[in-house]
């Protein structure tokens, strides 16, 4: 416990460095489908299917909190070595800070939208709320039964996230399309959502992963639109001057910087 506050420390310092980064979020919404399995007072689980939705708010091009919905079901429909068997539903939500490789290298802006520089890392905090459907298999343990039950349950979970983000670029950086593939595994406080509690062979508390992939939408993209002092367009070829120093001619007049690391809008320059 007292590492996972330490990492949530930690992450939370990087945050508040991260914020003089960016002068403008990026909001992303997604959907996700994946699988579900339990680590549980069972052995070899089974795999089912979950679905959910997120939201991610972005405070740097490489820091964001992340907010998830995760639906599925939880079950060893097949009595285990011990006779122990479940089913359940449940509900699952958390939120996260989560941070990306791209932060440690501070790639050039050509490059920041490549996938190695989106690899991430997070923890959070969250809760689960499961219903079983049947009741659970009644099952010997040390020298009493446990099991045969209907439940439903509540635990606090601690989330850990490890993903990557691709961006569907095509043939510009100002795509708003990426998709997502993320691991989550979860830690709970609870040793009864699977309907068991066993005194015999039981050493840690009930855990859970889900694996999703998923599509994501991304809004408040800021565009920046070069004009002359007259109000009119810039030429089509202009110069821009970039964040690192570097200057490149663009044969557009738009420049949206929803992949560019560490962008100002002060530093928001053109040379005619």
């Amino acid at each position: 416990m007292k590492k996972a506050l330490l990492i949530v420390f930690m992450l939370a310092l990087l945050v508040k460095n991260g914020k003089a980064q960016m002068t403008e979020h990026k909001l992303s919404l997604g959907v996700n489908i994946g699988y579900s399995k339990a680590f549980m007072d069972t052995q070899q689980s089974d795999v089912n299917l979950a679905f959910g939705g997120s939201a991610e708010m972005y405070i740097s091009p490489y820091i964001f909190v992340s907010g998830n919905f995760n639906h599925g079901k939880l079950s060893q429909l097949n009595p285990d070595k011990y006779g122990r068997g479940f089913n359940t539903l449940f509900n699952q939500f958390n939120a996260s800070v989560n941070i990306k490789s791209g932060i440690f290298f501070k790639p050039d802006f050509r490059s920041a939208y490549l996938p190695w520089y989106h690899i991430y890392l997070g923890i959070g905090a969250g809760a689960i709320v499961t219903q079983t459907n049947n009741a659970n298999l009644v099952a010997p343990d040390a020298s009493q039964s446990i099991g045969g039950v209907l439940l439903k349950q509540q635990a606090v979970l601690l989330p850990i996230n490890l993903g990557i983000d691709f961006n569907l670029l095509g043939l510009n950086y100002d795509t708003p399309y990426s998709i997502n593939l993320n691991y989550q595994h979860n830690l709970s406080f609870n040793d009864n959502l699977d309907g068991y509690n066993p005194a015999f062979d039981n050493k840690y508390k009930d855990a859970f992963g889900v694996i999703t992939i998923g599509f994501r939408y991304n809004f408040l993209q800021r565009a920046f639109v070069a004009k002359n002092k007259e109000g009119k367009a810039a030429p089509q070829q202009v110069q821009y001057v970039w964040p690192n120093g570097s200057t490149e001619k663009r044969d557009t007049i738009r420049v949206v910087h929803m992949f560019l690391p560490e962008w100002s809008s002060a530093q928001d320059t053109v040379k005619k």
